[in-house]
């Protein structure tokens, strides 16, 4: 017959919550992977166990598993659930920690307060890749240039094209040549 701590490990990872009443909740949350530029390092996604406080009610569907797995009635397997939880309450209580194998160690901090220590840190079975930026010449791939998306070729082209040259100041030197000119002959005509 399995130990009630083995199932309640093996709930946990099958759906992700255990709650146990006077204690608090676990969850199985997942960590995203993350890339880390500077180091060129690339962190795998992690399972990870929290602990919150939180006195939500036990899973009706805990109990369903549990009947079924010591071969119980349902009424049966909540006082079993109910036992265990009320005795692992008072180890913490008596001996200021208790230990729930495959999940982790709930040390009392003060009053009614615990703090969790995960059993397993899994960044050993999934240790961190490095990583190089890989660049292929002449690769085309799709940019998206505001609404429009174009290929890096096409990218290539219109920023190599040279920009049209400005010739507005030769236009403007020759409005004030004119310009001189005017006055001049003005000035000409005036003393003549």
């Amino acid at each position: 017959m399995p130990s009630m701590q083995n199932l309640l490990h093996s709930y946990l990872l099958q759906y992700k919550r255990l709650s146990i009443p006077g204690v608090g909740l676990f969850t199985v949350e997942h960590v995203p992977a993350r890339l880390d530029f500077p180091n060129k390092t690339l962190h795998p996604p992690l399972p990870v166990i929290r602990f919150s406080h939180d006195g939500i009610a036990t899973d009706k569907q805990l109990f369903k598993y549990l009947s079924r797995q010591f071969s119980l009635n349902e009424t049966e397997a909540i006082r079993y659930f109910n036992d265990f939880a009320f005795d692992f309450k008072n180890d913490i209580t008596n001996n200021g920690e208790a230990i729930l194998p495959g999940i982790g160690k709930i040390t009392k901090t003060f009053a009614n307060a615990y703090s969790f220590q995960p059993a397993v840190l899994l960044d050993g079975y999934f240790p961190d890749l490095k990583v190089e930026r890989v660049i292929r010449e002449n690769a085309e791939h799709t940019i998206r240039v505001g609404e429009d998306e174009k290929t890096s070729t096409q990218m290539h082209e219109l920023l190599a094209e040279e920009p049209k040259k400005d010739l507005w100041w030769i236009y403007a030197l020759i409005l004030g040549a004119v310009g001189i000119g005017v006055i001049v002959y003005y000035h000409l005509m005036k003393k003549g």
